[in-house]
């Protein structure tokens, strides 16, 4: 009991003379007197993502693990307000109004029920979901692995400031996150840290494990190795009007990608006939290159991403764009997509790589993810019908082959 005693008094302490005694924390006192806004991070700790939302009546906190493999995309399900963090690769975030592209230790904040997500690079892509659930769905994870859920609470009421805090601690340097009267929800991410809040609290955490906490919190790297921690904070009540959407951007932008799958086709096969089960597939018959249309000019958007064999560009805002053939293999001389229409209203019969000419591919909100076919033509090959059979007509030289016999009529001489 003395012992227990002892440690709240220390943190408290601790946290007296980090808000009151330090150069430039006593801002923060003053911010807390006077009702200014302050950051609940404190030394070196960033906010990384923000924002403001509604709060369920009784809640709970909720983080959830996914690992999404290069190549893919995947539909995310929310059940409210809360935190996308990248731990490893990186990763579009697509809100359908709002975007970003995270690399690991970024974050964004969302509202919305529904989010695509979409790894870049060549590796995984894990994200952490750190979410402001109602009770009922506390322990449903998604599809997602499950890592934490906190014990209900009653939520401030109002359009709530909504904070995640991030630091990066030397072995045994220690951090304070500065709480309101909500728990606080704390994440390791790497290595270990002791978490000691000024209501008694304690605990040890690893990386990969959560808690909540409530009162302010020190938080301390254990053992020989430095520590990331990240905090996600209920904050105090914003001053928004009733026609405000929290969260949401002035400026909604759609964002999509383009995917494409190269098949070469083999001598008689024209335009309306390829397929996928008429042609092969062969990344190497024709060289694509994506534009973005900028009025009357063209800005290339760079190289796309391969893997197993299929072409991806990724990230691409709402505008239109040109797919356009740099190059074609030997032996092939034209290219063609099938359900686009080409830049000068045509394409029905594909394009060659000197025509400067390519297909059209609006990205809209309605429309932002293309999955394509490209099929490359060998010379001559496109744009020919495959000639009909017929039966073959006698040569001179086989009818004068033909031996003709005849049979001699009765009573007439042979």
């Amino acid at each position: 009991m003395n012992q227990r005693w002892s440690r709240r008094t220390l943190i408290a302490l601790i946290l007296i003379f980090t808000l009151g005694v330090l150069p430039g924390a006593s801002i923060v006192t003053r911010a807390l007197q006077s009702g200014e806004l302050f950051s609940p991070a404190s030394g070196h700790a960033q906010i990384i993502a923000q924002g403001i939302s509604s709060v369920p009546d009784e809640a709970a906190w909720h983080v959830v693990f996914h690992s999404i493999n290069p190549g893919a995309s995947v539909e995310l399900q929310t059940q409210g307000a809360g935190f996308i963090l990248v731990d490893t690769g990186g990763v579009l975030v697509d809100e359908r109004e709002r975007s970003a592209l995270l690399a690991p230790a970024e974050a964004f904040f969302h509202t919305v029920p529904a989010m695509r997500l979409i790894p870049v690079g060549d590796r995984p892509a894990g994200v952490f979901m750190l979410d402001l659930v109602p009770l009922d769905t506390a322990n449903d994870a998604g599809g997602g692995l499950p890592v934490f859920a906190s014990d209900p609470f009653e939520a401030p009421g109002g359009i709530r400031d909504i904070d995640l805090a991030r630091d990066l601690l030397a072995p045994e340097e220690s951090t304070t996150i500065i709480a309101n009267e909500a728990p606080v929800l704390v994440l390791v991410t790497l290595g270990a840290v002791r978490a000691e809040s000024t209501d008694g609290t304690e605990a040890s955490l690893r990386v990969g494990e959560a808690a909540t906490f409530v009162g302010d919190i020190v938080l301390t790297a254990k053992g020989q190795a430095p520590a990331s921690v990240v905090a996600a904070i209920i904050g105090r009540e914003a001053p928004v009007s009733g026609s405000a959407t929290p969260g949401a951007t002035p400026a909604p932008a759609s964002v999509g990608f383009v995917r494409a799958t190269v098949y070469a086709c083999p001598p008689l096969v024209n335009p309306a006939q390829a397929s996928s089960g008429s042609c092969l597939r062969d990344p190497e018959a024709v060289a694509l290159e994506l534009s973005a249309s900028d009025g009357d000019a063209l800005r290339d958007v760079g190289p796309a991403t391969e893997r197993q064999g299929l072409l991806t560009w990724a990230g691409l805002a709402s505008g239109e764009y040109v797919l356009r053939a740099s190059g074609v293999k030997d032996g092939f001389d034209r290219f063609f997509v099938p359900g686009l229409e080409g830049i000068d209203g045509g394409g029905s019969e594909g394009y060659r790589t000197d025509d400067a000419s390519g297909y059209l591919i609006p990205i809209s909100a309605d429309n932002a993810d293309y999955e394509l076919e490209v099929f490359a033509f060998l010379e001559g090959a496109a744009g020919s019908p495959t000639p009909e059979p017929t039966e073959p007509e006698p040569s001179e030289s086989a009818s004068s082959s033909v031996i003709l016999i005849e049979t001699p009529i009765p009573g007439q001489e042979p």
